[in-house]
């Protein structure tokens, strides 16, 4: 895509946030977060500085309210590690859990007996591991694996990097699919393409998807997504829009903590695919690779405490003739147990 295309791209999609702005302060919204949750995933920062555009021409509009902390699921949000920016993770809202796994329960019901595929969806399988329904639970974090566990014999929890080749004793044996991907074109594809895998001949696949104002370019890739499964042989199903609510993650919160009227209430919600396997034929790889969740180099910080000490990791000499940064940040696992990442970049003097 030229830079022409780009800057014209991301005009029409400033324009189209806009206009949902508009709508959402006519509509009565009052605040930013009220905003946020009719701009189907856009940007809050964009988000924001359009209010404040539109305030400037008319003070119909009052930024204000307290900040609120984030929603809360079950209990599991107590068991989960913080989430991980450095792999997209955020985890579903106790309404974003309450849709899936309403969906979920009412399909394997009608398909019962059956198996279900879950990847990147851990609290899915805490939620049904009562409902004696068979599932994987696949997740590439092993900390988040640990976390579920234990949970009932029928279900098995795999630690699985989607970066790899499906195991071959997965292969064709779901009847359901529920994915929740990193909202990144390669990363859909690939979970998608190991779903078709995993999944039996009209087996059904449900898949979270970006709004469509989530960045420029969005309904251009849901576009081609959308033909690419259709052009493979696969029946879709449905496509419902801003069905999805996730919890604001405290990185998040962090980030977006400066733009007044900001509350930590979920404000994101994606759209949910549903999908039909009704052929062997895969969609066109567009496969995403470890280097887009793991930073590379990468240093590994395992910071242990007890007794009120700390264990401190060696200091790093640094070369003569080069400077070097380091960039940290850091993930709660327990009460008792962080761990820090730290990204180390070189400059040669």
């Amino acid at each position: 895509m030229s830079m022409n295309e780009l800057s014209l791209a991301e005009i029409e999609y400033e324009q189209h946030v806009r206009e949902c702005v508009r709508a959402a302060l006519t509509s009565g919204a009052s605040d930013l977060n009220e905003v946020l949750q009719e701009t189907q995933g856009a940007d809050p920062v964009l988000v924001a500085k359009l209010i404040d555009a539109e305030r400037a021409k008319a003070t119909v509009v009052h930024i204000g309210g307290s900040f609120i902390t984030q929603d809360d699921t079950s209990s599991i949000s107590y068991r989960l590690p913080a989430p991980d920016p450095s792999r997209s993770q955020w985890w579903f809202s106790t309404r974003g859990l309450s849709y899936i796994s309403t969906i979920v329960r009412a399909q394997a019901a009608r398909l019962s007996p059956c198996r279900i595929f879950s990847l990147g969806t851990p609290t899915l399988g805490w939620n049904l591991a009562r409902s004696g329904i068979k599932m994987s639970v696949l997740d590439v974090d092993r900390d988040v694996i640990s976390s579920l566990k234990p949970l009932t014999d029928d279900v098995d929890l795999i630690e699985y990097d989607a970066a790899d080749e499906l195991p071959s004793e997965l292969i064709e044996s779901f009847d359901i699919a529920v994915l929740d991907p990193p909202w990144y074109s390669e990363a859909i594809y690939t979970f998608l393409s190991r779903a078709l895998t995993a999944s039996k001949m009209m087996g059904e696949i449900y898949c979270t998807l970006p709004g469509r104002l989530t960045r420029p370019g969005t309904e251009i890739f849901r576009a081609q997504l959308i033909r690419d499964l259709i052009s493979s042989g696969h029946e879709i199903l449905a496509l419902e829009g801003g069905t999805v609510h996730y919890q604001v993650p405290r990185f998040e919160l962090a980030a977006l903590k400066h733009l007044d009227g900001f509350k930590g209430v979920p404000w994101r919600a994606g759209d949910f695919l549903h999908i039909r396997k009704t052929s062997n034929k895969s969609i066109p790889k567009n496969y995403f690779t470890r280097n887009l969740h793991k930073s590379s180099p990468e240093i590994l910080l395992n910071l242990e405490f007890s007794s009120g000490e700390q264990k401190r990791p060696a200091r790093a000499s640094s070369r003569r003739g080069s400077k070097n940064t380091l960039g940290i940040s850091a993930r709660v696992l327990t009460s008792e147990k962080i761990l820090i990442f730290g990204q180390v970049k070189r400059q040669e003097l």
